[in-house]
C-alpha cells in the first residue's frame, strides 16, 4: 500500500522497518474506512465508487496526514478519519476533473465517466464528498471543518481559474502558481494541518504544518506536470501530454515559450504557437515538446523551481525542532525526485 519510494526512505531511518510498519498499518485502517463509506452505496453507484476506490493511488495526502500527527504527537482514531476524509475529498476532484477533461483513463484504470457516462461520475464524486465531511463532523473540530471547507472551496476556483485559461499562452508564471496553490497546495496544507491538530499541536505547530504541506504541494503538482510532458504511461497512470492536450498551460510549456523567444528562434516559436492556438494537440506535438523539454534543459529548470518550495518547506518545520519533523523532511526532498 505504501509507495516503494516511501518505503524505502522510511526503512532509511533509525526504527525505520517499525515506522513503516507503523505507517502501513494506520494506512490499512484508512482504506478500511474508506471501505465502510463505499458500503453506504447501493445499486449503480455502489459499482462506481467500488471502482473508483479499487484503482488505488499514491496515497500522498493521508501519508502526510499520519506523518504529520507522527511529528508533534501519535497517530490517532481522529487522525485516520481526518487522512480518510482528504483522501475522499482528493479523489472526488479527481472524478469531477475527468468530467471536465473528457478523460478516459486514470491511475491505469477506465475512468468513471468514460464507463458509466458524466453523470454517474459526478454522482460518485458528490457522494465521496459528502462521505468525507461526515467524518470530519462526527469528530466535530471546528478548526478543522472551517480549513477544509475553505480548501474545498478554493480547489472549486483553482478549477474555474484553470479553465479559464485553458489553452492561453500568455499565461504568465504567477497565474500558473495561483493554480496549482488552490488546485493542489491548499488540500497538501489541509493534511498536514489536521495531522497535527488531530495529535494535540499547539497554533504555531499547526501553522507550520499548514505552510509546509502547502508548499510541498505546490513542488508536488510541478513535478507532475513535468512528468506529464517526459514521464511515461506507466508512472502517470494516464497518456502522457494528456494535460497539454486539454488546453491546460504548465510550467514546462511556459518555460520553453520563453526560452524560444529569448533564442529568437521565430520560426520554431511561430510553428508551436500556431499549433497551440489552433488547439491542434496531436502525438507529433507532444513528441516534440517531450524532446524540446529535455534538449533545452526545460526540465532541469522545472525542477530546480521545484526544489526552492521543497527548501522553503523543510524550513517551515525548525519551529518543529524538537519534534519528530525529519520524516516529514525527508519525504519533502523525495518528492523533488519523484
Amino acid at each position: 500500500m505504501l509507495a516503494n519510494r516511501y518505503r524505502s526512505l522510511l526503512k532509511s531511518f533509525p526504527s525505520g522497518d517499525d515506522l513503516c510498519v507503523l505507517i502501513e498499518n494506520h494506512l490499512q485502517s484508512v482504506q478500511a474506512m474508506l471501505a465502510d463509506c463505499a458500503k453506504k452505496a447501493f445499486g449503480r453507484l455502489a459499482e462506481t465508487v467500488a471502482h473508483t476506490l479499487g484503482a488505488g493511488g499514491k496515497m500522498i495526502r493521508p501519508t502526510l496526514t499520519l506523518l504529520s500527527a507522527w511529528a508533534v504527537g501519535e497517530v490517532n482514531e481522529r487522525t485516520i478519519a481526518y487522512a480518510t476524509a482528504i483522501e475522499l475529498i482528493h479523489t472526488a476532484s479527481l472524478l469531477h476533473d475527468d468530467v471536465i477533461d473528457d478523460a478516459s483513463v486514470r491511475r491505469c484504470k477506465p475512468t468513471v465517466n468514460y464507463v458509466w457516462g458524466d453523470k454517474a461520475a459526478i454522482t460518485t464524486g458528490d457522494f465521496m464528498l459528502a462521505c468525507a465531511f461526515e467524518l470530519l463532523a462526527k469528530h466535530n473540530d471546528e478548526r478543522i471543518l472551517r480549513d477544509i471547507a475553505e480548501t474545498a472551496q478554493q480547489m472549486c476556483c483553482g478549477q474555474m481559474l484553470e479553465s479559464t485559461h485553458s489553452f492561453n499562452l500568455g499565461m504568465s508564471y504567477e497565474e500558473y502558481l495561483e493554480i496549482i496553490k488552490l488546485k493542489t497546495g491548499k488540500l497538501f496544507a489541509s493534511a498536514c494541518f489536521a495531522g497535527g491538530i488531530s495529535a494535540g499541536a499547539s497554533p504555531e505547530e499547526a501553522r507550520c504544518l499548514k505552510e509546509f504541506g502547502l508548499l510541498v504541494g505546490i513542488a508536488f503538482q510541478m513535478i507532475d506536470d513535468l512528468l506529464d510532458f517526459i514521464g511515461t504511461e506507466n508512472e502517470l497512470g494516464k497518456p502522457v501530454g494528456q494535460d497539454m492536450r486539454h488546453g491546460k498551460i504548465t510550467l514546462p510549456l511556459i518555460e520553453l515559450i520563453r526560452v524560444f523567444e529569448a533564442d529568437e528562434e521565430s520560426n520554431l516559436a511561430g510553428w508551436l504557437l500556431k499549433k497551440l492556438k489552433e488547439r491542434e494537440v496531436d502525438d507529433e506535438l507532444i513528441a516534440f515538446l517531450r524532446q524540446a523539454i529535455v534538449q533545452r534543459r526545460i526540465d532541469e529548470r522545472v525542477k530546480s523551481v521545484a526544489k526552492s518550495f521543497i527548501d522553503d518547506a523543510i524550513n517551515a518545520l525548525r519551529n518543529l525542532r524538537g519534534k519528530r519533523w525529519e520524516v516529514l523532511s525527508h519525504v519533502a526532498s523525495l518528492i523533488h525526485e519523484w
